[in-house]
């Protein structure tokens, strides 16, 4: 009768242990964070997941910042895994679940098709018109090219002295106001030169090397300012193309700054440019 009962104690503790055993080795993996993160930015999210093991790793965009000063670019909005957005890291998921990483970013506007066309159509008629130019017309630009060059130099580039639309719209006090947008659509493309400071720098996306530079007309101050909201967009102080004998070694907010720059676009409330020369004030 004892070993009867011996035998069975036995055969239970073994059944017990394969159990643990199977429970432990169940093919699942950890979570290698917890649901509740704050501040964290999508790429060390993915890399985490990815090295605990997960195969499935995927992202969405929110492109719904403005500024990015509140919220960074790329910072994580949340976390699903298999549909499941709260979890820890002691949950347990196959490595083929899905895991989506939502994050903030700003809204990216693409180049339409019909806007190539137009600089296509337009390019073929300056040729054509080009083509159709009398030879009096071509001689009379002979005469006196160098007086006719320096003339369009000075009007390629666009001051407060030389286009009322500029100096209004350096002067208006509302960054949705619409001269900004039927400037921006008007002189796309073309140089404007202006005073201005830095008024804030942010990491662009998750880089630590590239910036967003955001440029308000004037001196810099911390409680008014005038104009519209210029940004320098994925940009280095290379970029800048910094000249000048006062060059210091980096580029900051509060910075005093001579810009000549090429307009973009408008994008939501910010006019992009890029920069021609940066000479510092």
């Amino acid at each position: 009768m004892k070993k009867k009962a011996k035998i069975i104690l036995v055969s239970w503790i073994a059944l017990l242990l394969t159990a643990c055993g199977e429970s432990a080795d169940d093919g699942k993996i950890n979570a290698p964070v917890s649901s509740d993160m704050e501040d964290a930015m999508y790429g060390d999210i993915v890399a985490k997941f990815e090295n605990a093991g997960f195969t499935n790793v995927k992202t969405e965009k929110l492109e719904d910042l403005v500024f990015g000063w509140l919220t960074e670019d790329g910072e994580v909005e949340e976390v699903s895994i298999n549909g499941e957005t709260t979890f820890s890291t002691d949950s347990r998921y196959p490595s083929d679940a899905t895991v989506v990483v939502t994050y903030h970013t700003f809204e990216v506007e693409e180049e339409s098709v019909s806007e190539s066309s137009s600089n296509t159509e337009s390019k073929e008629e300056s040729e054509l018109i080009e083509s159709e130019q009398s030879s009096d017309e071509i001689e009379s630009k002979e005469v006196a090219p160098s007086e006719e060059s320096s003339e369009e130099k000075d009007e390629s580039i666009i001051t407060i002295e030389n286009n009322e639309e500029f100096a209004a719209l350096l002067n208006t006090t509302d960054t949705a106001d619409p001269i900004i947008a039927e400037f921006a659509e008007r002189y796309a493309g073309r140089i404007i030169e202006f005073d201005g400071n830095i008024a804030y720098v942010n990491n662009h996306d998750s880089y630590t090397t590239r910036y967003d530079f955001l440029v308000y007309v004037g001196d810099y101050s911390e409680t008014e300012f005038i104009g519209p909201n210029f940004q320098i967009r994925d940009a280095n102080a290379l970029d800048l193309k910094l000249s000048g004998n006062n060059i210091p070694s980096s580029v900051r907010m509060g910075d005093n700054l001579h810009f000549v720059a090429k307009i973009i676009r408008l994008d939501r409330e910010l006019l992009l440019i890029e920069p021609i020369t940066t000479t510092f004030r």
